[in-house]
This record gives structure tokens, sequence and C-alpha cells, in this order.
């Protein structure tokens, strides 16, 4: 038990901050700046104690086997991490966060990230669903933090009763499956649905996929997204955006993939299966990609807008579980990765707006481009951010679409690939509106001028370099994230 502990110290980390930073919230005399670099430090010293002794637990099964330490679950441990590290930076001058709830809401970041980080590396299904309950309680109340706003309260009450009936459902499908096969470890299940194949089986499977379907917002069970992200404040957004998304994925390919499709116990089962899979799969990936397109171009909020793009680019993410191969897997890993970099940068600009000038609306960023020093600076950045949720080149999203696209076509799904290329041009659209707003439209409206701080330039500089070197030097990347598939 003792080795256990140790090999989930960043883990371990996370929750030790998140009580500290509840007392300290609850003295109510800490303060918001000291309350900002405390956090930091935490977040920071989970993500160096991943780097450093991750290493040593690779394989490692933890807590009588119900995690695996392996590359999968580091890599997306990572990630999580990394974007909590990113989500408390933008949270510190936040506008829309009080110095009352700010304590609060730091404790419910760290509460998810600690969440998404054992999704990642679950292996029994009771931990899954213990794992994404607990993401989606801390969501629940994230998303209704923002007392003196009515559509957040309304947002929290809508996403509590859709996500309780996901769960719900989830949980059915579950406890189903595990009453036929007498078992909850992932790595056991496949022998058992090989020796007693059945009906109530294969249920139980759609009721997992719909629970799952739910948490990466895949239409039809996609509606909640819009309102929520619209209510939150825009940092979590930014969580929302990414985090419970990039950790469906991480259980869905686990369950999905490694344990059935790619296992050796269900291989001849299997292949009478595929094609019923694979065409649930293309279904998901086309309906979300084109519905999240289509609801985004008449959007003019644009968090809502982005939302909706967030839901199209989850269908793009769905295209990669549908190639069922470990291509597919490995060019899904690289669009999670980019994604982060990607809707995360368009998120932060957006925030900054916010906090500057109180302005969510698309009309609000005309002439942005021509006002000249941190403002123009601003501009430039959205475009390498649009241009990467668009898909085109230099840049690392349409590296990551081309890689997606490269797996479908192995897998002669050309219908799918055709779909795909309609929503980009789709998508081109409505990111074009942006563009057009920041340069193309004259503006009359005084604006406080944007002084950007040394901090922000950073990460938004970092993250624009970082899609411009991803879409060059984008191969020792792809090398590593075929290492870490099973």
């Amino acid at each position: 038990m003792f080795e256990s502990t140790k090999a989930i110290l960043p883990e371990l980390i996370l929750v030790i901050t998140t009580f500290y930073l509840t007392l300290r919230s609850a003295s109510g005399r800490a303060k918001r700046g000291s309350l900002y670099i405390e956090a930091l430090i935490g977040a920071i010293c989970a993500l160096v104690c991943l780097f450093l002794f991750s290493e040593k637990y690779y394989g490692f099964k933890a807590f009588y086997s119900t995690i695996e330490l392996d590359k999968t679950a580091f890599f997306f441990r990572m990630i999580f991490i990394s974007l909590a590290i990113f989500v408390i930076v933008m949270t510190a001058k936040s506008t829309e966060i009080s110095d009352y709830l700010f304590g609060e809401n730091l404790v419910l970041v760290f509460s998810i990230t600690t969440g998404m980080c054992f999704v990642a590396s679950s292996i029994d299904l009771l931990m899954i669903y213990f794992s994404l309950e607990w993401i989606s309680l801390s969501s629940y109340l994230l998303t209704g933090f923002i007392a003196h706003k009515r559509s957040s309260s309304e947002a929290g009450m809508k996403y509590t009763l859709f996500g309780g009936i996901a769960s719900a459902v989830m949980l059915f499908g579950m406890s189903w499956l595990f009453g036929v096969t007498g078992t909850l470890k992932l790595d056991e299940i496949p022998a058992a649905f090989a020796a007693s194949h059945s009906i109530m089986m294969m249920f139980s499977l759609v009721l997992i996929l719909v629970g799952f379907a739910f948490k990466v917002a895949a239409v039809p069970l996609h509606f909640w997204v819009p309102d929520v992200y619209q209510a939150a404040s825009t940092p979590i957004t930014t969580l929302f955006s990414i985090g419970p998304k990039a950790a469906g994925f991480a259980v869905l390919i686990r369950v999905f993939y490694y344990s059935f499709y790619n296992s050796e116990e269900t291989a001849l089962l299997m292949e009478s299966l595929k094609p019923g899979l694979e065409i649930v799969f293309q279904f998901f990936a086309a309906f979300t990609m084109t519905a999240g397109n289509l609801l985004a171009l008449r959007q003019e909020n644009i968090k809502r807008m982005l939302a909706y793009s967030s839901i199209s680019h989850a269908g793009f993410l769905l295209m990669g579980v549908a190639a069922m191969s470990d291509k597919g897997i490995q060019a899904l890993y690289f669009y999670i990765f980019i994604y982060l970099l990607m809707n995360g940068g368009a998120f932060f600009v957006v925030n900054l707006i916010i906090n500057r000038w109180g302005a969510e609306n698309i009309s609000d960023y005309e002439g942005l481009g021509w006002r000249g020093g941190s403002q123009s600076m601003i501009a430039v950045a959205m475009s390498v951010f649009l241009f990467s949720l668009a898909g085109l080149p230099p840049f690392g999203g349409f590296i990551g679409k081309w890689f997606i696209f490269a797996a479908a076509v192995e897998k002669h799904m050309y219908a799918l690939v055709v779909v795909g290329l309609v929503n980009i041009v789709i998508a081109l659209y409505y990111y074009a509106r942006i563009l057009r707003a920041m340069y193309l439209v004259q503006t009359v409206s005084p604006r406080t001028e944007i002084r950007l701080k040394i901090n922000e330039g950073f990460f938004m500089g970092a993250l624009s370099l970082s899609l411009i070197y991803y879409g060059i030097f984008f191969p020792p990347f792809m090398g590593y994230l075929k290492t870490i598939i099973p």
C-alpha cells in the first residue's frame, strides 16, 4: 500500500494542496494574491514530481490493480496538470471571479484535476466511475459558481440534471457488465466477454458508451455545452473545454480499444463486431462535427461560438476512435495535445478581453488588429489560434487533422473523410468572422487601451510559437506518442 501511495505522488500533492487551500479559504484571512501563488506552487510541484518519478513506476498497478501507471496515463496526467497551471494563471486577475470566492474556485479546480488524473490511469470500472463522478460533481459546482449571474445558476442546474442522468445510465451499464462477467477489471473483462458473449453484455456496453458520449459532448448528447460554457467564468470554461473532454477520450480508449477491440482474448469475436462498432463511432463523429459547426455559424457570443466549435472538434477526435487502429489512437493523442494549445490560447485571449473590456461578443473585437501596441499583438496571437483551430498550415491543428484523416483513409472510411473536409470549410467561415472583425472592420467605439503584462505576453507567445513549432517539427513528438500505445 505504501508503494502504491508513492506511485501516485503527483495526485497526492494535488489532494494536499486542495485541503490546504480549503483551510486557507475558510480562515477568511487569505488574500487573493497569496492564494494564487500557493496554488501555482502546488500545481507546479505536482508536475515536477510527475516528470521525476513516473518512469520508475511505468507499468505499476496500484491499489489492488484499480489503476495502472503506464505511459498513456503519464501523457494524460501531464496534460491535465499543465492545464490546471494554465487555468490558475488565467484566474489570477479574472474579473468574473470575486475575491470572496477565489479560494473556493481554486479548490474545485484542483479537485477536478485530481479526478482527471485518476481517470487517466483507471483500469477498474468502479474506479473509472468514481473518478468521472469526482470530475462531474466539481464541474457542477463550478458552473453555478457566479452567484450574481442568473444564467450561471440555470446552466449549473441543467448540467447537474443531465449529467446525473448520463451517469446513472453509465453506472447501470457498468453494473450489468459486472453481473455478466463477474469482474470489474478491464484486463479481465475481455476473457469473460469472449466466453459468455450475449445480447445483455452488448447492451451494457451501449449504455456505457452513452455515458462516455455525454462526457465528450458527442451529438446528440451535446446540448449542455453552450449554456455551461457561456455561463461559467472564462478560466473555468477553458478547463471544461479541454480537461473533461480529454479525460472522456482517455477512458473511452481504455475501455473500447485497449480492453475489447485490441485484445487477444476477444480477437475472434471482434472480427464479427468490428463493422458495427466502427459504424457507430463514424455516426457519432460525422453528426458531432457537423452539428457543432452548423450551430456555431450564427453565434454572436464568442464563448458560445467556441463552445460549438469544441463540439465539432470532439467529432474530429471521434474520427480517430472510429479508425480503431494504433495510427488512429496516435493521431487522437496528438490532436488532444494540440487542442490544449490552440483552444487554450483562444480562450486566453477571450479572458484578456473580458477582463479589460467586459466584452464577449464577436462585434467587440472590431478593429482590434489596428489599435496598435499590445492590442495588435493580441490580434496576431488570436489569428494563430483560429488558423490552427480551422486546420490551416503551417500550424499544429493542420497536422492533427492530417493524421486523423490519414488514419480514417487507411481504414477506407472515405465518406467520413469527405464529411470532415466539408466541415473544415464550414468552420473556416465562423472563424473568419472573428478575423474579419479584428482586421476588416473599422470601429468607432472607444476602448481602454490594453497593456499586456509580462506573464500574459509570455503565455500568449509561448502558445502561438508552440503551434507553429508542432506544425513544422512534429515527427519527434509523433514518434513519442507511438511509444505510449500499449
